[in-house]
């Protein structure tokens, strides 16, 4: 793959956003080992994340948007005009993504199609983000800080700091992770 962004599994497939000369989405399916495009054109697409049978990314430049794709080459917008676009999490209905630009996590809620910023702050570059029962999760690239958010909340809670180059992210039940390739370590904290 020429520059692969970022990479989710779900639906029995895995799911790559690439960037470069050929941005696009794509579907790899692991029973059989093939690969297929299944969305092209998404100038420079960044990160992938996926539910409930469909696949959403974002495009970081030059649009700043945030789409889904429920079949193959249908590519919907669900925001757009955002300040740098780079992460996207889906739980529960609801889409999460980072706008590294403007500093701001923003959600747009099942049955919605208007982004809440839930967080902000100008300075903090928020980077990778991902979510389950209990919130969103996301990575601050200057702060060096782990922030949740709750599915129905608007005040972010730290969950870690001081940790240099923090990303990328996952959570289990029980923890959230985080790697410091500046630090070179994975870290966690109990949720």
């Amino acid at each position: 793959l020429d520059n692969p962004a970022d990479i989710e599994a779900g639906g029995g497939f895995i799911w790559f956003s690439v960037s470069g000369a050929n941005p696009r989405i794509i579907r790899y399916d692991p029973s059989d080992l093939s690969s297929r495009t299944w969305v092209s054109g998404q100038g420079n697409a960044h990160g992938v994340g996926y539910a409930g049978g469909q696949v959403y990314w974002t495009q970081y430049q030059p649009a700043g948007t945030v789409r889904t794709s429920p079949s193959e080459g249908n590519a919907q917008d669900l925001a757009t005009a955002q300040a740098g676009p780079r992460d996207v999490a889906v739980f529960g209905g609801n889409v999460y993504f980072t706008n590294q630009t403007e500093g701001t996590v923003k959600r747009i809620a099942a049955g919605t199609t208007t982004p809440v910023t839930v967080h902000s702050d100008p300075s903090s570059q928020p980077l990778s983000i991902v979510a389950d029962a209990s919130g969103a999760y996301w990575v601050e690239l200057v702060s060096g800080k782990v922030q949740m958010v709750s599915h129905t909340g608007n005040a972010a809670v730290t969950v870690a700091a001081g940790h240099a180059l923090v990303q990328p992210l996952a959570v289990d039940a029980v923890s959230v992770y985080w790697a410091s390739p500046g630090g070179g370590t994975v870290m966690r904290v109990a949720k």
